[in-house]
């Protein structure tokens, strides 16, 4: 996800939670966002996606750059 982003200059984290689930923070331009989206709808090589929720918020923070968190 990290390399879609930058990529597309979109911002924010990824992170794996402990029950196996990815979550992300997502903000930049709809269209790039929506890439983002649509490409976590497959995952990376290996990957097995069961389901994507997303869901819009107010902009709280605002990031620089894309991480990911550990």
């Amino acid at each position: 996800m990290k390399a879609i982003a930058d990529e597309l200059k979109v911002v924010g984290w990824v992170r794996n939670r402990e029950d196996g689930s990815v979550e992300a923070l997502l903000q930049g331009d709809k269209s790039s966002v929506d890439k983002v989206i649509d490409w976590s709808k497959r995952g990376p090589d290996g990957a097995r996606v069961d389901s994507v929720d997303h869901f819009e918020l107010p902009c709280k923070d605002h990031y620089r750059n894309f991480s990911i968190l550990y």
